[in-house]
């Protein structure tokens, strides 16, 4: 896993909780994608006192954003690219791609807070696990088409919409950087 992967799931990897979306390509459709208003910049929020926070440098790219990882401490960074799909409300779902071209993780993104990004990692649930459209293993899933990727990602955003239970756990909040 990927340190921005690890950036991404850290709650859930503190709890053995973790899970991954993915797929052996990107999946959003350019048509699907969505442009999205950030900041320039974001911190981590970590509960862990042992985790340095990570700042997440982002530009625009079209309908994408390119996101720069800086995590203190490293000399080098890492680049992903983020592609928006709204999904309802402030739920979006977002496809993170690294500089490989490889899908690093599909994640779920609330854009509802100003100044706030929280991130939610799905989970293989008990209709994932029956669609034969989704491959299986452990608490990871690997979609194969777009279609069953959004069908599911609604769910979950429903879900959280809600309030209700729902097969998706908070991995991280980001903040914005003020601007100087």
């Amino acid at each position: 896993m990927n340190a921005h992967v690890r950036a991404l799931v850290t709650v859930p990897l503190l709890f053995g909780l973790s899970a991954c979306w993915l797929s052996d390509a990107p999946l959003i459709p350019a048509k699907e994608a969505d442009s999205v208003k950030l900041g320039k910049a974001y911190w981590s929020v970590e509960t862990d006192a042992a985790m340095k926070p990570d700042r997440y440098v982002l530009t625009p790219k079209g309908k994408a954003i390119v996101a720069k990882i800086e995590t203190p401490g490293r000399t080098s960074t890492e680049i992903n690219t983020l592609t928006f799909d709204r999904l309802q409300g402030s739920y979006y779902l977002t496809q993170i791609v690294g500089q490989d071209g490889k899908v690093r993780a599909y994640r779920i993104f609330d854009l509802g807070t100003k100044g706030e990004v929280r991130t939610y990692d799905p989970s293989c649930g008990v209709d994932e696990k029956a669609n034969p459209k989704i491959q299986v293993t452990g608490n990871d899933c690997k979609f194969a088409d777009y279609p069953t990727l959004k069908q599911r990602s609604l769910a979950r955003a429903k879900g959280l919409a809600s309030g209700s239970a729902v097969d998706a756990a908070l991995a991280k909040i980001y903040k914005e950087e003020p601007v100087k």
